[in-house]
């Protein structure tokens, strides 16, 4: 579902390819927001991959094209051993302090006014690069040693809490970078929120914190009447040297996110 989400993106339809021998795909274009839209146009016309059979004006039907690739990793998606590897062949063992140097960047806005649709929820933009000489395995249906990103909110006045785990489903090369589009759910109630993006690993099923610094950040929830929440809200460049309360308890959290955009 996360990499349908990001479809037509050629890197998400190469990965489903190589997962599934998907050969048809059907979309629903009236029901969806003109950005969506001009984008699976776009793709119906250039990806050489995607070849258009069927359009009504609301409904498009692509035929996608097989590649050697096709379902080469679908064997490993049922039930079996546990596999020492991803998919891709990169080890699940836990990555040391000098295979965890990277970087996380994370940038967002900093007031959201309610109500918030479903579809769309907050967005924001992960830029994550791999300073290791050690690929970070982030692409396999099986979590256990796989790097995802953790986010954690607290409310101004402690009341209000949340976190995610967040998966990028890609494999980040040594010195690679790549960017996730990632959208939280409503936080909470209105008000000043703390927010905190880090680094995980996940080691016996559990997230174990990166040596890696986490970002904070600060959002402020507005009401439907648009009034602000009591307190001021900072700029990400600004709040990096700040306190942030949601940063404290990074390793962690009880939810998996949904949706994720890797590029």
């Amino acid at each position: 579902r996360r990499m349908a989400s990001r479809l037509p993106d050629p890197e998400a339809l190469a990965q489903i390819r190589r997962l599934v021998d998907v050969r048809w795909l059907v979309i629903h274009i009236d029901v969806l927001r003109y950005p969506d839209r001009a984008r699976w146009r776009a793709a119906a016309q250039q990806e050489d991959d995607l070849r258009s059979v069927y359009d009504d004006g609301n409904t498009l039907i692509l035929e996608v094209l097989r590649s050697p690739d096709t379902g080469l990793w679908q064997s490993s998606l049922g039930p079996g051993p546990e596999r020492d590897q991803t998919l891709t062949g990169i080890s699940r063992e836990s990555l040391t302090p000098i295979m965890q140097r990277g970087q996380l960047r994370a940038t967002g806005p900093s007031e959201v006014r309610e109500p918030i649709a479903p579809d769309l929820g907050i967005p924001f933009s992960l830029h994550v690069r791999n300073g290791s000489k050690v690929s970070w395995p982030g692409l396999d249906p099986d979590t256990e040693g796989l790097v995802m990103i953790q986010s954690r909110w607290i409310s101004e006045d402690q009341r209000t809490q949340g976190e995610l785990l967040i998966p990028m489903d890609t494999d980040l090369a040594p010195g690679e970078k790549k960017k996730l589009e990632v959208r939280l759910p409503r936080l909470g109630t209105p008000g000043v929120y703390d927010l905190c993006f880090g680094l995980v690993q996940i080691q016996d099923g559990k997230p174990t914190a990166m040596a890696i610094r986490p970002f904070p950040l600060k959002l402020n929830l507005l009401g439907t009447n648009g009034a602000k929440a009591a307190g001021k809200t900072k700029a990400t460049s600004d709040f990096l040297r700040t306190s942030n309360s949601a940063c404290g308890g990074l390793g962690s959290v009880t939810h998996v996110y949904s949706g994720t955009h890797a590029s």
